[in-house]
């Protein structure tokens, strides 16, 4: 029964990202044990960029290439590479001017940010040509990197932050030169079926991709503008106890889900495919939160010596959180998996006004502190989840679209 369960997409996907959201979580344990809480908060800041900007750089075209046959050449690299570099570069000087990193800091950050942004590239391709395990490996190299990082700390003393990123980015290197020789030697479309990129439908994909990143970082953006970096420091702390195994949800979920439904003949073969994951997804969320409030306090105090106390209400707002967005995120696979392009940009829409609530429900709830943020995000995505359930629903009603072989979307 177990290994039958584990041949399901889901299961397996979610598995895997589940270690390896324990590994980045138990890394930021350590470093969170060793680094002063002022270098912590400056780090959980530069990997909350880091995660934003590799999701932005590729401009939708990591998207776009789960929809249709676009080659991963040498043209589209090179274009990648110059995107990924404008961002970073733009990410590194707003970090220095207004998000009080150090220059060493920045610099590495930068260099990470345009590695990491080819790494999802390759990721992205290989998720497009069902190989799952190989692509979850590409996606995963931050979290991996940081329970290396962070077992190395306990044994050979880190003191700085920067440390810890110029190591991240040494591995994002070397992550994104395999990758690439991969693309070109394993993954090129032939030319009589390439298409070329919908630049309208990649640009709704990007801004989906964009809120929805910023969306799940959004508590680490505003803590230390609202509160401060200790702040975050704490955040970060309880979000590697608390968070994260929603997050892993989040991602597994949708990672199985999307090419299915994209492969799916009819209508009911994609409510099927629904149904299966919500039955997987909604016990596994009931049970998990439960367990997150029990262990959380306790572990949080026993693994940082009692550098960090974290409440039970601060995890129950925790939980609330989180789960929020697993159904945000379920949504949002629904919709790139067959939802039209009319579709997409209502849900890239409604993610904006999302986004905006959101941060407007942080401002006000962090009069309360971490509590009042956390709960102040949930209610702003809440906003956006209502309406984007109808639209999802209405993808799956319809019959699967016969389009032109550049713009059809399931």
């Amino acid at each position: 029964m177990a290994a039958q369960a584990w041949r399901q997409p889901t299961i397996a996907a979610t598995g895997m990202f589940a270690a390896s959201g324990a590994a980045f979580a138990l890394g930021n344990l350590m470093l969170a044990r060793v680094l002063s809480i002022e270098e912590f908060g400056r780090l959980a800041l530069a990997l909350a960029l880091f995660n934003i900007t590799t999701l932005i750089a590729p401009v939708g075209i990591d998207q776009a290439v789960l929809r249709h046959p676009i080659d991963p050449g040498p043209r589209l690299l090179l274009f990648l590479l110059g995107t990924a570099t404008m961002a970073a570069l733009a990410v590194a000087a707003g970090s220095l001017t207004a998000g009080g990193l150090r220059l060493d800091e920045a610099t590495a950050l930068a260099v990470a940010i345009i590695a990491g942004s080819i790494v999802m590239q390759v990721a992205a391709v290989l998720r497009a040509a069902q190989q799952p395990f190989r692509s979850i490996a590409y996606a995963t190299v931050l979290s991996w990197s940081i329970l290396l990082v962070g077992a190395g700390a306990l044994l050979v003393p880190v003191r700085h932050s920067s440390t810890v990123l110029w190591l991240l980015a040494i591995v994002n290197l070397a992550s994104a030169a395999m990758g690439c020789h991969l693309l070109l030697t394993r993954h090129r479309v032939p030319e009589k079926h390439r298409v070329a990129i919908d630049w309208r439908e990649a640009v709704s994909l990007l801004g989906i991709a964009a809120v929805s990143t910023i969306s799940i970082q959004l508590e680490r953006l505003v803590t230390p503008i609202v509160l401060d970096l200790r702040a975050l420091a704490t955040f970060s702390v309880l979000a590697s106890v608390a968070i994260f195994p929603f997050r892993l949800v989040t991602a597994g979920a949708g990672f199985a889900l999307t090419p299915r439904l994209k492969a799916a003949t009819n209508h009911r073969e994609r409510w099927a495919l629904v149904r299966t994951e919500l039955r997987i997804v909604i016990p596994f969320l009931t049970i998990m939160s439960a367990g997150i409030i029990v262990a959380a306090p306790w572990l949080v105090r026993l693994l940082t010596r009692g550098l960090y106390d974290i409440t039970v209400p601060l995890v129950v707002a925790a939980c609330i959180n989180g789960s929020v967005k697993v159904v945000f995120a379920i949504i949002r696979a629904v919709l790139t998996g067959c939802g039209t392009a009319k579709q997409l940009s209502h849900l890239n829409l409604l993610n904006i006004a999302g986004l905006i609530a959101s941060i407007a429900g942080a401002a006000i709830g962090g009069r309360y502190g971490l509590v009042g943020i956390l709960l102040g995000v949930s209610v702003g995505n809440l906003l956006a989840v209502m309406p984007a359930f109808r639209l999802a629903r209405q993808s799956l009603r319809r019959s699967v679209y016969q389009g032109r072989p550049n713009t059809h979307v399931c």
